[in-house]
């Protein structure tokens, strides 16, 4: 009689219990709640019922004592691999708010838009050129010291009323005399990024004319793991790019690397010389080899497509034997060089272009550049994203063969649209 009212009660119990437990599984949390919070609700959502029902069997009702001992201890184990999980998400600092806390959470400042963001970063780059002295050559002699220097700037005041709401702020500048020597290398004048900002400066799509490489001059935001990287390795980089390619690499130069201090924010972001001359009229893709679902969809505002549309084109690089040979070189030195640095997530920057006259192009767009039959040329370039693997999870390496199997990928890729045959 006892073990029936015993089921009985367990039933009703159940049955009272199961809404609230729905609603801790699929009912979306607010913004303010995180995962450890959403974990622990569920947990004690769906173990507090069962263990009410297993003391009142054992105290009250004379029940079988040692099934409900058991079940008793199978929610303490329970409750025991939550609390791994809570020490997992401890370690990783994911656990952001006191749990179980109810007050709503207040944000420093308000999130400001992507258009923002790089307009402040033009504000800030326009100020520190505006500064900055006539880029002019000059060996270090091995002193580091260059490679770890940094300036700071503090941005007042802006004409734009957008910008308003986020100056003061602090802009950081790294290294500006190597970065110097990488714009007098490649002869490029404080005059000629100039005119570019201002260009910038009044461009309602800057955001997207940034992806789609139409200035000289482009702006990549990057996250404060991806800077460290790049400036770990900088007395590498430029060595590689000035000394052992003899100016030839087509990796992308870097001419500034930047850190905005927004309030109590950072945004990190670094200056590239484009690989093509503004407003170039071209078909652009950028290929890492992957044949995963990377298809740019027609009417996007993307005008860089990836590896799936290059694959539907059957497109070959059609070039001339000198320069095959050439471009097979130049890229298995730089993909030995981000080897060497655990470089990942790198990409195959082609552009096609229709009647190309290089005749006027400085130096550091014909490099890029290959002569192709029937009058086209290909401007090619390796778009380093300063991804490194020591930041990645094992998972994410196996998926791409590690460092030497995403170089393997890129060599296979190189060779395979260099030459005749199908894909």
């Amino acid at each position: 009689m006892k073990n029936n009212t015993l089921g009985e009660h367990s039933i009703w119990i159940f049955w009272a219990y199961t809404p609230f437990v729905l609603l801790a599984v699929f009912l979306k949390p607010p913004k303010e709640y995180f995962i450890s919070q959403k974990l622990l609700l569920t947990f004690w959502t769906c173990n507090i019922p069962f263990g009410v029902n297993q003391a009142w069997g054992i105290l009250c009702e004379g029940s079988d004592v040692l099934i409900n001992i058991e079940a008793f201890w199978t929610s303490v184990a329970g409750l025991a691999i939550y609390l791994v999980a809570l020490i997992f998400y401890a370690s990783r600092d994911l656990l952001q708010i006191p749990l179980l806390k109810k007050d709503k959470i207040e944000y420093p400042e308000e999130k400001f838009s992507e258009l923002k963001k790089y307009n402040l970063a033009v504000f800030a780059l326009l100020h520190v050129f505006e500064l900055s002295p006539k880029f002019a050559f000059s060996p270090f002699e091995g002193n580091s010291f260059f490679f770890e220097s940094q300036k700071s700037f503090d941005l007042l005041k802006d004409s734009d009323p957008e910008l308003s709401s986020v100056l003061p702020c602090t802009l950081t500048q790294y290294s500006a005399e190597v970065f110097a020597n990488i714009c007098a290398k490649d002869s490029i004048s404080k005059s000629e990024i100039m005119d570019c900002l201002v260009s910038m400066k009044s461009d309602p799509h800057l955001r997207d004319n940034m992806s789609n490489y139409s200035y000289n001059f482009l702006i990549r935001f990057v996250t404060s793991n991806q800077l460290k990287h790049f400036l770990a390795n900088l007395p590498g980089f430029y060595r590689h790019l000035v000394e052992t390619s003899r100016n030839m690499s087509l990796l992308n130069r870097v001419i500034g690397a930047f850190s905005l201090k927004v309030k109590k924010n950072f945004h990190h972001f670094i200056v590239l010389e484009n690989v093509l001359p503004a407003q170039t009229i071209c078909e652009m893709f950028e290929l890492n080899g992957s044949k995963i679902a990377k298809k740019v969809l027609d009417g996007s505002k993307e005008k860089v497509f990836n590896d799936l549309n290059f694959m539907q084109k059957c497109i070959r690089l059609d070039l001339k034997y000198p320069e095959r040979n050439l471009l097979l070189k130049v890229c298995n030195d730089d993909l030995e060089y981000l080897k060497s640095i655990g470089a990942l997530n790198y990409t195959f920057f082609l552009a096609i272009i229709d009647n190309c006259k290089k005749i006027g192009l400085t130096s550091r767009f014909t490099r890029h550049y290959f002569d192709g039959k029937e009058k086209k040329v290909y401007a090619i370039g390796l778009i380093y994203m300063f991804i490194n693997s020591d930041t990645l999870d094992n998972s994410i390496l196996k998926k791409v063969g590690g460092v030497n199997g995403y170089s393997e990928r890129l060599t296979s890729l190189l060779t395979q649209i260099t030459q005749c045959g199908e894909f």
